[in-house]
């Protein structure tokens, strides 16, 4: 019988080719859009959800009155992640000020890549929770350090072993790779940190970045509230922290 029915279906098919293509064609395209559709909604729901304890993770925002108007704006002074420290460290476990990601040339003997990465505060390590194949997450305490993550160590060394080898950065910087971690996510905040660098060391090695004050809002920072911190609680507290 089912080959009565398959009989049946090709035979309407070649008799109405025209109307068969246009119902076939919608219906093809209809799945197809379908099936985009879904990816799309499932990477949206999925976004940073790799991440542990992503909902006790948050980017801190600033608001500006300029010409009447409030603006929002991600960038934020390198001073605010201290000053958050140093008055409100009780409301969270960690805090990170980030410069980047941005491509950069990375070196390490004859091989030469470019890869996205970042300046970060040391914290990062443990605020996202990364898995580390190699060394652990105390790698950046040394501030002339950079930790790869595995693809991009794998690029630079092959299947050698990273672990204490020179990398320079922009043909210029020499850090020893002190760890090596997976790689993270392409729909994650974070996905561009195909490498991390202690921001000690951005501080110390650029002269315009040491010189910058509460006006320049070229960074960004990053909390994780402390397990019982109510989000809301937090924002409201630290809302004028810039003017203190």
């Amino acid at each position: 019988m089912l080959r009565n029915y398959f009989r049946l279906a090709l035979r309407n098919v070649t008799r109405n080719r025209f109307s068969s293509a246009i119902n076939i064609g919608g219906l093809a395209i209809g799945m197809s859009v379908a099936i985009l559709i879904g990816l799309w909604v499932f990477d949206e729901l999925s976004f940073d959800r790799s991440i542990p304890d992503h909902d006790r993770i948050a980017a801190v925002m600033q608001n500006q009155e300029i010409s009447g108007s409030v603006q929002t704006w991600w960038g934020q002074a390198k001073q605010l992640a201290p000053a958050l420290r140093k008055d409100f460290g009780s409301r969270f476990k960690h805090i990170v000020r980030t410069f980047g990601p941005s491509p950069q040339p990375l070196s390490a003997g004859n091989t030469r890549i470019k890869a996205s990465g970042a300046y970060v505060d040391p914290e990062i390590a443990d605020m996202l929770s990364l898995d580390m194949v190699g060394g652990d997450r105390n790698a950046l305490k040394d501030e002339s350090s950079i930790i790869l993550s595995a693809s991009v160590a794998k690029n630079l060394f092959g299947m050698g072993d990273p672990m204490g080898k020179i990398v320079k950065v922009n043909n210029d910087h020499p850090l020893k790779v002190t760890g090596v971690y997976t790689d993270l996510p392409g729909n994650s905040s974070f996905a561009g940190y195909g490498y991390i660098i202690p921001f000690a060391y951005l501080e110390h090695t650029d002269s315009n970045v040491a010189r910058l004050y509460w006006g320049n809002s070229w960074f960004n920072t990053y909390v994780q509230l402390n397990d019982r911190e109510d989000m809301a609680a937090a924002s409201l507290a630290i809302k004028d922290v810039k003017a203190r």
